[in-house]
């Protein structure tokens, strides 16, 4: 069923700079959901994961709100401290 909001989107998407943005967040939300899965099932504390990355705890907060502009570099530490691929 196609709804209001449906229709919304497809014409706010049809601009390139939409999408980009809506791109973007995707990606940081889905960044965001895989490290905090990863670390509820390994049991592992913002503190652990800050101490194996060598960042502050407060990095950790900003890369699990889904909303922080992240580097790869970033991203592939938090993934390789956590044993994801």
């Amino acid at each position: 069923r196609h709804t209001m909001f449906d229709e919304f989107l497809d014409d706010h998407l049809r601009d390139p700079e939409n999408l980009r943005y809506f791109q973007r967040a995707g990606l940081q939300l889905e960044i965001a959901f895989q490290v905090n899965h990863a670390m509820k099932a390994k049991k592992i504390s913002r503190k652990e994961l800050a101490a194996r990355m060598g960042v502050s705890k407060g990095r950790i907060t900003q890369i699990l709100s889904g909303t922080s502009n992240l580097t790869l570099r970033l991203v592939a530490d938090a993934f390789t401290a956590l044993g994801l691929q």
